[in-house]
């Protein structure tokens, strides 16, 4: 699961896609799943983001900021 690896520090790059489609529901499974952040401040924060239209869809690429200041 990608939360999982995000919670370890695994991930050094991240591409989502957003579409103009709503789904889900009060059971539906989270898309990212781990442990997430209980505060917004706790969140995974993301720089050099690029955004790129694919049809309807647009694509977001970025980098955890904590992954990028070790480097």
């Amino acid at each position: 699961m990608a939360g999982n690896l995000i919670d370890a520090g695994l991930v050094n790059k991240v591409t989502f896609f957003l579409a103009p489609v709503i789904i889900g529901g009060r059971d539906a499974p989270s898309a990212i799943g781990g442990h997430g952040a209980d505060r917004l401040i706790d969140a995974l924060d993301l720089v050099d983001v690029e955004m790129v239209k694919r049809g309807r869809d647009i694509e977001v690429t970025g980098y955890p900021a904590k992954a990028r200041d070790s480097e």
